[in-house]
């Protein structure tokens, strides 16, 4: 007897900066499109077929694989497993094997670990599983996103479709990984958590998770004229931050002048007059044009203004990708938006990239990280804004990237900002003057901003010696901090960044600290 379908898992409310519902009715997300943006082979069909019904399932409910399935999984796997898989719930009890399932694993169970991953899932072989954690909420309970061979046919993915429920919803070759990366609507009505397990047992399945969903990290925002009808020579007056990170001086020894830094957020104002000039390269991960948004401008701002606000790195150009919609609770992006992003970044050649958002811990975006890391980029996030006791947040809380916190005008901590080991430095966060849309100007606080003026930081850097790994952007600019008196590494990581500092303590053309 075949089991009534599970009811789709709900989305999460985990606050403000850290997670939200699913998309509700009103959200403009405008994710890709699978007849548009679809150009791997397996799209042939979906572009121009029908799929067929639905196989039959087995008595506990598990799919019967399709004779066409087996073939596929037996020309593209050995006898026993081919990849490490960490230990995961049985999610069914049901009894014999799955046809062609590595080792003759039983429904629900992981095939067996320790055997080395086949060459195809390149860099980042050894992988666990995608299933998330039960007290993980952050994720649309009816998607999906799975790493596939790049080489299966329309067959093979038609086929695959057919057996487990699955609509394609947009897909994406990613080179980073050597692989393609689809998302998944489940038509069947099957719960996310029980539907990895079983697809994790086939080799031409790199690994299956939830679609999740990662928020831009701005906690405030109100509009603000500065003071004046002209432009002062070296910023407006309500920006504090020019004295206290001693920017007239820094600008002495490096603009940004040459350097590429990436800024994955929402759409930024490119036509603003302190942008003017700023955005080498845009890059619309959704296939369709948004509004402005007050975040990504302010992002972009906060790096590069040059007019009448003064920021980090004026001469620094900026790929602007915008990976995140608009909807009524704010902005918000998933996965395989951000994972779009980060990839066409290395492909224009970014030597740095900004990432003012949060989220929970998300297998594909973490290999994404550590190849963009393995490529000599510096990637800088956020550290959070759900306060001194929330858990980490990603990919701030990811080792290969400089998790950034926020300080206000007198040193002290951003109040909502994170804590934990993780946090490797702080910048100014807290009531910032930087560009909003059609023009204008607005207050934000919040790690986002600190962690673009960390950006910036980066790109002077760069701009003083190319040379340097991202292991060397990390050690100077921790070593050069200036400590904050009563604050815990937990709260500031090595203190506030002192560009001024960091950049004398780097010879030009050379990557040691003086």
């Amino acid at each position: 007897m075949v089991p009534a379908p599970r009811p789709a898992e709900p989305g999460s409310t985990v606050g403000q900066q850290v997670g939200s519902n699913n998309p509700s009715p009103d959200t403009n997300l405008a994710y890709p499109s699978v007849i548009q943006n679809c150009d791997v082979t397996g799209c042939v069909i979906l572009k121009t077929g029908t799929f067929g019904p639905a196989e039959p399932t087995g008595d506990q409910g598990t799919p019967v694989i399709s004779p066409q399935l087996v073939v596929t999984q037996q020309l593209t796997q050995d006898t026993t497993s081919n990849k490490q898989t960490d230990p995961v719930p049985n999610t069914t009890t049901p009894t014999g094997t799955t046809p062609g399932a590595p080792g003759g694993s039983k429904p629900g169970n992981p095939p067996p670990g320790g055997v080395k991953p086949p060459a195809w899932f390149g860099p980042n072989a050894v992988l666990g599983t995608g299933l998330p954690p039960l007290t993980e909420t952050r994720f649309a309970g009816n998607e999906l996103v799975l790493q596939l061979r790049s080489d299966l046919t329309p067959e093979q993915i038609t086929t695959l479709q057919r057996d487990f429920g699955l609509t394609v919803i947009a897909t994406q070759e990613l080179g980073l990984l050597g692989r393609t990366i689809y998302r998944f609507q489940i038509t069947n009505g099957m719960a996310v958590r029980d539907l990895i397990p079983k697809l994790e047992k086939f080799s031409f399945i790199a690994q299956a998770q939830p679609s999740y969903f990662f928020e831009l990290t701005q906690a405030q925002t109100q509009t603000q004229t500065p003071a004046g009808n002209e432009a002062p020579p070296k910023g407006d007056s309500a920006q504090y931050i020019v004295p206290k990170l001693r920017l007239p001086d820094v600008h002495m020894l490096a603009t940004g002048k040459g350097v590429l830094v990436a800024v994955v957020d929402s759409t930024i104002d490119v036509n603003h007059p302190d942008l003017a000039g700023v955005i080498a390269e845009r890059f619309d991960t959704a296939g369709s044009e948004l509004a402005p948004h007050a975040h990504g401008t302010g992002m972009a701002g906060a790096i590069a203004s040059h007019k009448r606000l003064l920021g980090v790195a004026p001469n620094a150009r900026l790929l602007a990708i915008q990976a995140f919609g608009v909807n009524s609770g704010g902005a918000q992006g998933t996965s395989l938006a951000i994972v779009r992003g980060l990839s066409w970044a290395v492909e224009r050649g970014a030597k740095v990239i900004n990432m003012s958002f949060a989220g929970p811990k998300d297998p594909i975006l973490e290999q994404a990280i550590k190849a963009l890391r393995d490529k000599g980029v510096v990637l800088i996030a956020a550290a959070g804004n759900a306060g001194p006791k929330s858990p980490p947040l990603f990919p701030g809380a990811d080792p290969n990237v400089i998790a950034v916190s926020a300080t206000d005008a007198d040193d002290g901590v951003y109040k909502n900002a994170n804590r934990g080991k993780y946090v490797a430095i702080a910048a100014p966060g807290v009531d910032i003057l930087v560009p909003a849309p059609d023009g204008g100007y607005q207050l934000t606080t919040g790690t986002s901003v600190a962690a673009a003026h960390v950006s910036g930081v980066v790109a002077l850097l760069l701009e003083r010696n190319p040379n340097l790994k991202p292991d060397d952007i990390r050690r100077i600019l921790t070593s050069t901090a200036t400590k904050l008196k009563g604050l815990r590494p937990e709260d500031v990581g090595a203190g506030l960044v002192d560009p001024y500092d960091a950049l004398i303590k780097v010879s030009p053309k050379t990557a040691t600290i003086q």
